[in-house]
């Protein structure tokens, strides 16, 4: 657990300096532009995972049962997964929690935009503090090593993260959607790696 959340941890420092660099750029170069960086940036680091080697480890005894074409080992999935109701309860908060979050995400953005006359400085400023708040969930996380019982980290992550997309709702002025921004981020690496 204290790998996933140092990863974690790692991965909020870009969105600390993403958003000021995005800005930044935008203002500068238009998004054309950036959409240009952007593509040219990932054909680099695809073609830098083409030498790499992924073993191929041998199927576990559950894998060889599965084995199959897709509609087979599918199959066996959801049968596995219904007959273990705590896993089949834990799916389903995810699905929620991954649908309303996405719908949302796609829609933060833009929000900010509206409320703000579209000013992509306060746009930064909203994204670097879930970043910043993200960067100290994540050090916080690895030195304290997450609850006992991980299914207690998903679950508080969960609800802390939705409550933050109701207080981002109700928010006018730029204080509240960066609070709610900051509330949000911080469980995250929490439900993320227990």
């Amino acid at each position: 657990m204290v790998l996933e959340a140092m990863q974690g941890t790692v991965l909020s420092v870009a969105g600390i300096a993403a958003p000021m660099l995005g800005a930044l750029l935008y203002a500068q170069w238009g998004l054309s532009r950036i959409v240009e960086i952007d593509l040219i940036c990932a054909a680099v680091a695809l073609l830098a995972l083409l030498p790499a080697f992924v073993p191929s480890p041998p199927p576990s005894d559950t894998g060889q049962q599965a084995q199959g074409n897709l509609w087979k080992e599918a199959v066996y999935g959801f049968r596995f997964i219904a007959s273990h109701p705590s896993l089949l309860a834990l799916q389903g908060v995810f699905l929620l929690g991954n649908l309303l979050g996405n719908l949302f995400g796609s829609l933060h953005a833009p929000m900010i935009l509206a409320r703000t006359a579209g000013n992509a400085r306060a746009l930064a400023a909203v994204e670097m503090a879930g970043g910043i708040s993200a960067l100290v969930a994540g050090v916080l996380l690895s030195a304290w090593g997450g609850p006992k019982k991980r299914v207690y980290g998903v679950l508080m992550g969960q609800m802390i993260w939705m409550f933050s997309l109701l207080v981002m709702g109700l928010g006018r002025d730029l204080p509240l959607p960066i609070a709610a921004t900051v509330i949000g981020a911080l469980p995250g690496p929490l439900a993320n790696s227990s």
